[in-house]
């Protein structure tokens, strides 16, 4: 005879979801190369990025 238990059973995949996910103990630093050239895309796209990059360089310098 097995003991009563006022709690269901419940399979244990079941619970491992109902874990909150874990924060890493690391810390993570996300790096990207700031020279990267566009070399795969046609001259009109690239000249498109070019101007994009451009505004983005005067909308910073204005505030």
């Amino acid at each position: 005879m097995q003991p009563h238990s006022s709690r269901p059973r419940v399979p244990a995949y079941t619970r491992r979801r109902l874990r909150p996910p874990t924060v890493p103990k690391s810390p993570f630093t996300f790096l990207v190369a700031k020279n990267t050239r566009d070399t795969s895309l046609s001259n009109n796209t690239q000249q498109t990025m070019n101007d994009l990059r451009e505004g983005c360089r005067i909308k910073t310098s204005l505030k």
